[in-house]
């Protein structure tokens, strides 16, 4: 059987102090079929000439094409990223994070064998330095892939953009992502898990790069220094979750459209609609809370 093409989609942005090994460890993929995309969204450090300066010397047989995007577009960047991405998967990763020669291959057999549109992979989680800190999700825990369990809990360890791959067919179906879209590692697994074709894999695939400039908003609410800092981490953290769920609800609406109503997609609108309303509410009370102490704009 023929091999599909794949991209290997890499972002990247003021991650100088990784992004050399980044790079290799895409173009050492030994997956034969492969392009490499790489994306530098206008760094401020050196980033860009890293990659220039790798890729000038590469001599393997992957077709690699990168591109500096001429101003910072932040979520934008996947819209721009896009149109480069010509083949059927797309493998994903960050500019400091670090894939394993084998990853490309092991994520698209599992697309090929499952069916599935969306797949993901766990996580050894590194340090600046490479030091192995644990995994992304604990290896002796199951997992639920389920749109109902993700719709109740709002929690889904294949939601999860170090590890994600996917065929574009979710886009095709969906459109592009909704310009309210925080954090598309959550939405792009969401289309899958509407679609019913959504797999994870437990085995790491990624070394997922854990430092200042990664971490995540909750750890950075845990380790705010101030009451001023608290808030602003936790007003940006609600108004992603606003973002992220309402961008959930215009895709399941598109979903209905085309498939028709269904008792299942009906409780998961609802219990969607209830975490929107949730985190609605906070993001409110946090608002009057910070015009009440003069933080931002009253």
């Amino acid at each position: 059987m023929e091999l599909p093409r794949v991209t290997f989609a890499m972002m990247a942005y003021n991650d100088e102090k990784f992004v050399g090994e980044t790079v290799d460890s895409v173009l050492a993929q030994d997956y034969p079929a492969l392009d490499i995309v790489i994306s530098d969204d206008c760094s401020e450090d050196s980033t860009w000439s890293i990659i220039q300066a790798r890729v000038a010397a590469y001599t393997g047989p992957h077709r690699v094409e990168i591109v500096r995007q001429p101003r910072n577009l932040y979520m934008g960047h996947y819209k721009a990223l896009w149109p480069l991405v010509r083949n059927d998967f797309c493998v994903f990763t960050s500019g400091d994070d670090v894939s394993p020669p084998h990853r490309t291959r092991t994520l698209v057999e599992h697309h090929l064998s499952t069916g599935a549109l969306v797949v993901s992979s766990n996580a050894r989680l590194i340090d600046e330095v490479g030091r192995e800190l644990g995994t992304h999700h604990p290896l002796d825990i199951p997992v639920d892939l389920s749109l109902e369990a993700f719709s109740r809990t709002g929690y889904n360890p294949a939601c999860f953009g170090a590890g994600i791959s996917w065929h574009r067919s979710i886009f095709d179906y969906f459109g592009p992502l909704h310009p309210t879209v925080r954090n598309a590692d959550e939405l792009i697994p969401f289309r899958g898990m509407v679609l019913g074709t959504i797999a994870y894999l437990a085995d790491p695939l990624v070394d997922w790069r854990q430092h200042a400039g990664t971490m995540t908003l909750s750890k950075k609410l845990e380790r705010a220094t101030s009451d001023v800092e608290r808030v602003l981490i936790e007003e940006r953290r609600l108004n992603n979750k606003v973002a992220n769920r309402y961008a959930m609800l215009v895709d399941l609406k598109t979903h209905v459209d085309r498939a028709g109503r269904s008792d299942r997609l009906n409780s998961v609108r609802l219990n969607l609609l209830n975490q929107l309303m949730q985190h609605v509410e906070q993001w409110l009370l946090l608002r009057a809370e910070m015009a009440h102490s003069g933080i931002g704009i009253r």
